[in-house]
């Protein structure tokens, strides 16, 4: 089994149902394949999980380190969507 929380697109699943590998869809599978680890983000993200194993999730270092973690994210991602909309203006400029 596996736990997917959706409810965004493209894959919207559902929001935290459980269901077999097998019923996923094709297409979450695909996108799924398709991420990568931000290399920018990579340490704080073991800093921030160290910690939360260390202390425990709701101590104040780690929620701190956790939240420098998603910001990271969460900021290295949007470039990503930016640069990919600009291509994309591009090719239909073309």
């Amino acid at each position: 089994m596996v736990v997917v929380k959706g409810g965004g697109t493209p894959y919207s699943i559902g929001n935290g149902r459980q269901m077999p590998w097998e019923e996923v869809p094709e297409k979450f599978k695909q996108l799924l394949r398709e991420q990568t680890e931000v290399e920018k983000c990579v340490e704080m993200r073991a800093e921030a999980q160290a910690c939360i194993e260390e202390r425990g999730f709701w101590d104040p270092h780690c929620v701190e380190l956790t939240e420098r973690f998603h910001l990271c994210q969460s900021v290295e991602l949007a470039r990503g969507i930016n640069k990919r909309a600009d291509k994309f203006a591009a090719s239909e400029k073309a």
